[in-house]
């Protein structure tokens, strides 16, 4: 009889180790770097923003440097490009496109330009919106504050839907300067892989 309840005892514990084993893996101890770089970019009126920026609570860790928002009291997030700064008044993470305005020229009834020019004989070009030529009646400084659109996709644009689409996140390899896609259980170049449950029975002592 004592044999009997050894044997139904074992075959509990090994049943048990068997559903253990095949269970998915805990995600209670993700990837730091996973977790860093799923936060998104909140600043001002430009919410949930991922790659291809950083800024914020977003570490340098995610992108590139060039793609750094500052945030800026409760308007618009400010980025620098080359030697001037533009306020970012939307970003479509969909299409790759950011529409932009120059900060000097924000809101100044254009004082800002005949200051900058005051005496010379020179002239600047700003982009402005192709939508923006159609009403005539809209002034030169409204057109100008509606900003332009530009595309900030890169060669690794394709990559990183790849990499989402695995469950990872985007981000950036200081080091080699290459993109590395942040998994939950560490990086990979490309794509999380596939985290397959493996059933097996454990050994009982």
């Amino acid at each position: 009889m004592e044999d009997h309840h050894l044997q139904l005892a074992l075959s509990s514990l090994i049943t048990l180790s068997f559903f253990l084993t095949i269970l998915p893996p805990s995600y209670c101890i993700d990837n730091a770097r996973f977790v860093e770089c799923s936060i998104p970019f909140d600043g001002g009126r430009i919410k949930n923003i991922s790659y291809s920026f950083l800024g914020g609570n977003r570490s340098e860790l995610c992108n590139f440097q060039e793609f750094k928002l500052t945030c800026r009291d409760n308007e618009y997030p400010i980025i620098r490009i080359e030697e001037l700064e533009f306020l970012v008044l939307n970003i479509n993470q969909s299409q790759y496109i950011m529409t932009i305005a120059r900060l000097d020229l924000w809101n100044h009834a254009l004082q800002s330009i005949h200051d900058l020019f005051k005496g010379c004989n020179t002239s600047i070009e700003v982009p402005i919106l192709r939508t923006a030529l159609i009403d005539e009646s809209v002034g030169l400084q409204n057109v100008l504050n509606q900003g332009f659109d530009v595309d900030y996709r890169n060669d690794w644009s394709i990559t990183c839907s790849g990499c989402e689409a695995s469950g990872g996140i985007c981000g950036f390899n200081s080091f080699s300067h290459s993109f590395v896609c942040f998994c939950h259980d560490g990086e990979q170049p490309l794509v999380c892989s596939s985290n397959g449950m493996h059933a097996r029975f454990s050994s009982i002592s």
